[in-house]
């Protein structure tokens, strides 16, 4: 029985959550080319480059090193790394110094 499935919509970069939602993005296409049965690693790229969307394309072609980024997987890190939540140093130290002590906690 062969299963008819459709790719994922192109990645919406205006999200507030990128980052989350690469993950989402990634995991349906990684199911699409699954259930495709899509197994020639060319093949994995040119779906991908077809499906994922016009920022990301020309995001990865601006790659200097795109000659290195030949496997589908190396696409998606080099993409993750991009969107990747970055730490909010002033929203960190404004929830560390907020905390306050309950009766009976030690602050060891």
């Amino acid at each position: 029985m062969s299963l008819i499935a459709s790719p994922p919509a192109p990645f919406d970069t205006n999200v507030v959550d990128k980052a989350a939602e690469w993950k989402y993005w990634m995991r349906s296409f990684l199911d699409f080319i699954d259930i495709s049965e899509v197994t020639d690693k060319d093949l994995k790229i040119k779906l991908f480059r077809a499906h994922v969307g016009r920022p990301i394309v020309e995001f990865l072609s601006d790659q200097p090193d795109i000659a290195q980024l030949n496997t589908l997987e190396k696409l998606c890190q080099r993409v993750e790394d991009r969107y990747a939540r970055s730490l909010n140093k002033f929203g960190e130290r404004l929830k560390f110094r907020s905390v306050k002590l309950v009766n009976g906690e030690s602050c060891l």
